[in-house]
């Protein structure tokens, strides 16, 4: 191996068997946080399902992990959750190492066009909630660099004076700290509630 492969910071952290458990050990809590709030939004869902499409099963809950979103270890909570290609319903919960965890109500194909107009009429009702929205041309980006994502205020605002045209999907977002881990699921159900009060009826 050659030298500056592997530094002396780099040696101690693989020497370092604490490491390896603590990380599991917080991935397995926050699995388990995601659990918990996969029941709370199950059961919410009994309360919205007239906004919701008939394709979505309370048992398609899904709960995926990875180590290599922009280098970092990441947790997803996929539910509600239709993705059939180009058409997507999906709230989507996700916790990203060193970031934050985040909230995502992501609309396209079919069933954007079957709520744009309650979503046109009713987005400003999210104003002052700390609401981000995507102007990525796809939606998978979820950090919040400003090429991703701008606040809501200022993406109605923009879209207004003509800034913005209209993309092929919607993809609403909030977050907080990993410091506010305790807020995971109340401020899931909230962001869920948010978003399906959108596209009621």
């Amino acid at each position: 191996m050659e030298e500056g492969v592997l530094g002396a910071a780099h040696l101690k952290l693989i020497e370092d068997l604490s490491y390896v458990r603590l990380k599991q050990e917080a991935m397995s809590g926050i699995v388990e946080l995601f659990g918990a709030l996969a029941v709370d939004l199950s059961r919410m869902s009994l309360d919205f399902s007239s906004q919701m499409p008939f394709l979505v099963d309370s048992r398609h809950q899904k709960i995926s992990r990875g180590e290599n979103y922009k280098g970092m270890p990441y947790l997803i909570l996929d539910y509600p959750r239709i993705f059939d290609g180009e058409d997507v319903f999906a709230f989507r919960s996700m916790f990203l190492w060193g970031h934050f965890f985040s909230f995502s109500f992501q609309l396209s194909g079919v069933y954007l066009e079957r709520y744009r107009l309650q979503l046109e009429e009713r987005l400003h009702t999210l104003q002052n909630k700390d609401y981000y929205y995507c102007i990525h041309e796809t939606p998978w980006e979820y950090t919040y660099h400003p090429e991703n994502y701008i606040l809501l205020e200022r993406y109605l605002l923009e879209k207004e004076n003509g800034v913005f045209s209209a993309r092929p999907f919607v993809k609403i977002s909030r977050k907080i700290n990993l410091a506010e881990w305790k807020k995971v699921s109340p401020m899931g159900c909230e962001t869920f509630a948010d978003c399906l009060g959108l596209i009621k009826p």
